[in-house]
């Protein structure tokens, strides 16, 4: 089943939406606040301003405190057609002196000619937003005027307010996301045009590094990091090119050589003759058996390392013990001498036992051929774990050895009738185990010391330990 893609555009939309949403839900709030506070300043203004038409009608004639207002004009002033208008005159000397309700009084103390209070009362059980002033008459009468008037408009204006304010928001939110929208569009067609020049300019040119000034500054980091898997991937190509070229060459001699053996073979009617002649096309069979296998070993050693399993709990004295004896019979048929030196508890190294058994084995088959009748001497030290094969062959100039290292590299005028794979593979192996292959001369001087050290500093070398 396939997997729904994940669109980028819709991606970063998402993600920018909910912050878009929340900073217009907050402007919509502030907006909300400072219209609710400014409405409340014109209608708590009103409020004022009717009281202070009361209180140019409070005069003091002849000691007593009065209001002079006709019933119409109070009747007029306390029309309202969506609120209840209340008000109440009480005179220090004189107490109530008018009023068509009991009004609270407020939460703190008024002061004749001091600013006015306004506050939030109840009256039969409705709210009422309340004003309380205080003036002195010319013989030293002190007033309180109180008004109030229900919170109707107040509440209708506020749902006005808010109302507007969300169709307001809704509708800024649809623009600023369309735009948004639009404008991760337009971003994402400059990357989608980017990457038509890209598969244009490298269609006749694959695996090649891509031009970084033709990409937006945004993908440059991901452009690097194709442009590394590339060249990886172009250099892993080229070796295994490389590879199959010099297999390819390596493996012509040996089968135009067999195909010489068994013709002469057929055309020989002497039997010894014919046989020499068999035998020379199987030693040939043998030796590109011998390169197949090699062959094979080095194209699994090329595997990534994660494909390798290099976590095995190895002892290497075993190891190579078991190397050795298969091999005692042959050197010792060939008039030579071969033997291990080294613990004999074991010493354990983490890896691929495989992969390590391959390596000793190119040592010792190595050995084996230069040596000749000679001495072969194979090894283990424990700390810091190493493997070793020791030869009293004519070993490696100095100046070659490190071209021995190199596939299908033979010294000129070497003895050996190898394919030069050997320590190839060796240094493959011991690479991946984070090891290292170390070509000395042997401790007489004369013949090859060649070592698999798992040194205590290597990266990755996992401790040994000993049973």
């Amino acid at each position: 089943m396939r997997s729904v893609s994940t669109s980028v555009r819709r991606t970063l939309f998402a993600k920018l939406l909910p912050s878009l949403i929340a900073a217009t839900l907050a402007c919509c709030a502030a907006a909300y606040g400072l219209s609710n506070h400014f409405s409340q300043r014109v209608l708590d203004q009103w409020l004022l301003d009717s009281a202070m038409s009361l209180v140019k009608q409070v005069h003091a004639e002849h000691g007593k405190t009065t209001i002079s207002v006709t019933a119409d004009a109070l009747e007029i002033f306390e029309w309202d057609a969506v609120d209840r208008i209340y008000y109440e005159i009480e005179s220090a000397r004189e107490g109530r002196i008018l009023g068509n309700a009991r009004i609270p009084y407020p939460p703190r103390q008024t002061v004749a000619g001091g600013r006015p209070v306004f506050y939030d009362a109840a009256i039969a059980a409705a709210g009422v937003r309340g004003l309380a002033m205080a003036v002195a008459t010319a013989d030293g009468d002190v007033v309180q005027i109180r008004m109030a008037e229900t919170r109707n408009k107040r509440g209708l204006l506020t749902n006005d307010v808010l109302v507007s304010t969300l169709i307001v928001s809704v509708f800024v939110v649809a623009v600023v996301g369309y735009i948004i929208w639009r404008g991760i569009g337009t971003g994402i067609a400059l990357l989608e045009n980017a990457v038509r020049d890209i598969r244009s300019l490298h269609g006749a040119s694959p695996l090649s590094p891509i031009d970084e000034a033709a990409v937006p500054s945004e993908v440059v980091p991901l452009v690097q990091d194709l442009n590394e898997l590339v060249g990886e991937l172009a250099t892993t190509l080229r070796e295994k090119q490389r590879f199959v070229a010099d297999a390819a060459h390596q493996l012509r001699t040996p089968f135009a050589s067999m195909r010489v053996q068994l013709e002469l073979a057929r055309r020989e009617s002497n039997p010894a003759r014919h046989q020499a002649a068999i035998d020379s096309a199987l030693a040939v069979i043998g030796n590109t058996t011998r390169m197949l296998h090699q062959l094979l070993t080095l194209a699994r050693v090329d595997e990534s390392p994660a494909g390798l399993a290099v976590n095995q709990r190895i002892n290497v004295v075993a190891l190579v013990r078991d190397e050795v004896e298969r091999r005692s019979d042959e050197v010792w048929n060939a008039s030579g001498d071969i033997g291990y030196e080294g613990p004999s508890t074991p010493v354990f190294v983490k890896g691929n036992e495989a992969l390590l058994r391959e390596a000793v084995a190119n040592l010792l088959d190595n050995a084996c051929k230069h040596a000749g009748g000679g001495i072969i001497t194979a090894g283990v030290i424990a700390d810091p774990p190493e493997v070793f094969v020791e030869d009293n062959g004519p070993g490696i100039p100095v100046s070659e050895r490190d071209r021995v290292r190199d596939r299908f590299y033979r010294i000129p005028d070497g003895t050996s009738d190898g394919c030069g794979l050997g320590l190839a593979i060796v240094e493959e192996i011991a690479k991946h185990h984070h090891a290292t292959l170390i070509l000395d001369a042997a401790r007489g001087g004369q013949g090859l010391l060649a070592r698999i050290n798992f040194g205590k500093l290597a990266p990755g070398r996992p401790a040994p330990d000993a049973a």
